[in-house]
């Protein structure tokens, strides 16, 4: 907003965030497509910022990831971390 040479304050911004963000939320939601019932579980061991980290991702039938995870250590609960959440859907 300075750019445009508009001062606001941090805590309307705060509001403005409050306010509207159900609202932009609420509309991504109903834009959402559907996910396939068939999904899998992607595991590699990928550096990140000079770190090895391993990298966990969710990919449905046609190949889209639906999610992901980055963890230090090996994430035993992985797997049922992914199916809580996409069982939900």
């Amino acid at each position: 907003m300075a750019e445009r040479g508009i001062e606001v304050d941090h805590a309307t911004l705060n509001r403005w965030v409050i306010k509207f963000s159900p609202l932009i939320a609420k509309e991504a939601h109903k834009r959402k497509q559907k996910t396939a019932v068939s999904w899998r579980m992607d595991e590699t061991y990928i550096k990140v910022k000079a770190k090895w980290t391993y990298y966990y991702r969710a990919i449905d039938k046609f190949g889209k990831t639906l999610d992901f995870m980055l963890s230090e250590g090996i994430a035993m609960c992985g797997r049922s971390l992914f199916s809580k959440v996409f069982l939900t859907l």
